[in-house]
């Protein structure tokens, strides 16, 4: 009588580490035409030139503005937010208008490799709480899909998926990391860590 053969159990995290890549931009050039255009035409791009240098120079100075204030008040914001988590704050001008200051759940991307830094800082019971894996599975493009709705086993998955991976923090951290972590340690997270500047509107 023959004997059934044993299926290795697999590991599914071991399996997209084993599959995971990263994303590179791509540096192709494009070649665009140059047009030979009337005078008044070249005028109005002239003028759209000087606009643009403007608008940019402006830019330029609205970002210098909102990093004051944003590192005016964040210290306040952080204090706040130590005994009670907030996203919004609002700042008053000398004329009795108001900015709102808004810090988003919003981080770049976390590679895997930094995993082990982040357990470090805010410890294991922590990580798992307020971190999460992210896997972002993705079909190849000469994959089959007759042979994907029969795909068995890991060789197949290997050979027709690519998985892109990131560590995201959760809601939970952001909420929690100004009463859980002491200020030397946010300092220290934010090298890897790194929530989106926060925004700021005049309505």
């Amino acid at each position: 009588m023959a004997t059934k053969k044993a299926t290795k159990e697999v590991d599914v995290n071991e399996l997209l580490n084993s599959v995971a890549t990263s994303k590179v931009k791509s540096e192709s050039k494009s070649k665009i035409p140059s047009l030979s255009v009337a005078p008044s035409v070249k005028t109005l791009v002239s003028k759209k030139i000087e606009l643009i240098n403007k608008i940019d120079a402006l830019k330029a100075e609205d970002e210098i503005v909102s990093n004051d204030i944003i590192s005016a008040v964040t210290p306040d914001y952080e204090k706040i937010c130590a005994t009670g988590y907030i996203s919004s704050v609002k700042v008053p001008s000398n004329d009795g208008y108001m900015i709102t200051v808004t810090n988003k759940h919003q981080y770049s991307a976390i590679t895997p490799t930094e995993e082990g830094n982040i357990k470090n800082i805010v410890g294991d019971e922590n990580y798992d709480h307020w971190f999460i894996k992210k896997n972002e599975i993705k079909v190849k493009e000469n994959a089959n899909l007759d042979e994907l709705i029969k795909l068995v086993g890991v060789e197949k998955f290997k050979e027709m998926f690519t998985v892109t991976q990131n560590i995201v923090p959760t809601t939970s951290f952001t909420e929690e990391k100004y009463r859980r972590l002491t200020s030397e340690k946010r300092v220290v997270l934010n090298n890897t860590v790194r929530q989106y500047k926060p925004t700021i509107r005049t309505k």
